[in-house]
């Protein structure tokens, strides 16, 4: 990464976690920032020239994909930190959940087995379980959640 080093605690980190938010109504997954602000990635990995993030229509050099999502790439060196975001909440049934997405009114989430005991009692109503895996999802709305939790992780790079 070709700019100034960023901690997890400078306040340029920070700022831009909180407009983040406020942008994206849920920090889940690999973020960058870049020239002071959060983008999420639209893909896992990268390639040599450097990742694909998702922006807003008007971002400069924007470029929309066929889910309708608008993109554009980032080089390396212009990458100041790489992070890892986990947003958590407890459900009102009592069961933990990871929170995916903001969707309208509603967030989008997922109930794990081994996160919640194998307490199927807290599965939130009207939740879907993935054939073949440990985990229930579907969206739940905001007042139905407490002790939202939001944990970030450095990645390297």
């Amino acid at each position: 990464m070709g700019t100034a080093a960023v901690d997890l605690g400078d306040s340029a980190f920070l700022d831009a976690r909180s407009r983040a938010l406020a942008r994206d109504g849920v920090l889940d997954g690999r973020y960058v920032l870049v020239d002071g602000e959060l983008l999420k990635q639209a893909y896992s990995s990268g390639d040599a020239d450097g990742l694909t993030v998702v922006v807003r229509p008007d971002h400069p050099g924007a470029g929309e994909e066929p889910s309708g999502r608008w993109v554009t790439r980032v080089p390396y060196e212009r990458i100041a930190l790489r992070v890892f975001f986990t947003t958590t909440a407890r459900h009102r049934a009592g069961g933990l959940l990871e929170l995916k997405a903001r969707d309208g009114g509603m967030v989008r989430a997922t109930w794990w087995r081994g996160d919640n005991a194998d307490m199927a009692q807290t599965i939130p109503a009207g939740f879907l379980w993935e054939k073949n895996d440990d985990y229930h999802y579907g969206t739940v709305t905001w007042d139905e959640l407490e002790d939202v939790a939001i944990s970030v992780k450095r990645l390297p790079g």
